[in-house]
């Protein structure tokens, strides 16, 4: 493989994994200030940083003095995701965090169907020309990216953040939980590359099977918040009209006692 197509492989990750949390942050969080420079300036400073891979690890991909220290590397790569959403978006980092769960397993989705089944497996030639690798990369990773937006941004749109506040149980939960479930996909996958050839293709459709799992995992935690702000809001609202309620009923029990004792007043006069 040229060093070319060595290079595109670091790069396209940030920018696969930046752009799968976009597509999920836009119908959900506010924009910052300067939002486009903002964007612009992490895909630009993020794809520049993957590239220092190969300052440390040269391009043998395989060798075994470097094999943990690279998962430990792509783990690195894969915490931008909840690092852009802080930049770029006005949210909590407990929602940052949340968000990222849901951007890496669509981002390794991706990786397994495009990159590794049709480009090294059924179409193999595809990788060594440029010209239409990466154009079929972005055209696959809008394809993926739109149905997760479809399915997404319904729940997301119906939800007002945060998600969660940022208390320190939330933070810590959330940020165990998001290396847990990279660190493992990371691990698993690499750990079965090293068998034999038919373990590659477990390999890769058990780690779509647990992005997939991954992904109705954190749909059904968003939903479940989603359910909880809503039920607090009903709550609080209950809660102002038992007072707006009681607040009434004094009024006009006030008003009552001004219209005896006007009565009575009238009485007297007469």
């Amino acid at each position: 493989m040229s060093f070319s197509v060595l290079v595109f492989e670091e790069m396209r990750l940030p920018l696969e994994l930046l752009s799968a949390t976009l597509i999920l942050l836009l119908p959900y969080a506010p924009r910052k200030s300067k939002f486009l420079s903002r964007v612009i300036s992490c895909y630009i400073g993020m794809t520049l940083f993957s590239l220092i891979y190969f300052v440390i690890f040269g391009t043998d991909k395989g060798h075994p003095r470097f094999r943990l220290l690279i998962l430990f590397w792509y783990l690195l790569i894969f915490l931008f995701a909840p690092l852009f959403a802080s930049i770029c978006f006005e949210l909590t980092t407990s929602d940052a965090l949340i968000i990222g769960t849901l951007a890496f397993p669509l981002q390794n989705i991706v990786y397994c169907f495009f990159h590794v089944w049709i480009c090294q497996l059924v179409f193999p030639y595809i990788r060594e020309h440029l010209y239409i690798y990466i154009p079929a990369t972005a055209i696959i990773c809008s394809e993926l990216f739109y149905l997760a937006y479809r399915l997404f941004s319904p729940i997301l749109k119906e939800s007002e953040p945060p998600l969660q506040e940022d208390t320190k149980k939330s933070k810590v939960t959330n940020s165990v939980l998001y290396v847990i479930f990279v660190f493992f996909l990371i691990y698993y996958q690499a750990i079965l590359n090293r068998g034999p050839a038919f373990m590659n293709h477990i390999s890769w459709i058990s780690g779509v099977l647990a992005c997939v799992l991954i992904l109705g995992f954190q749909y059904n935690f968003i939903n479940a918040l989603v359910y909880a702000g809503k039920t607090k809001n009903m709550e609080q609202m209950l809660k102002n009209n038992e007072h707006y309620y009681l607040l009434s009923k004094e009024h006009i029990a006030i008003i009552n006692r001004k219209c005896h004792d006007l009565k009575h007043q009238l009485k007297v006069l007469r």
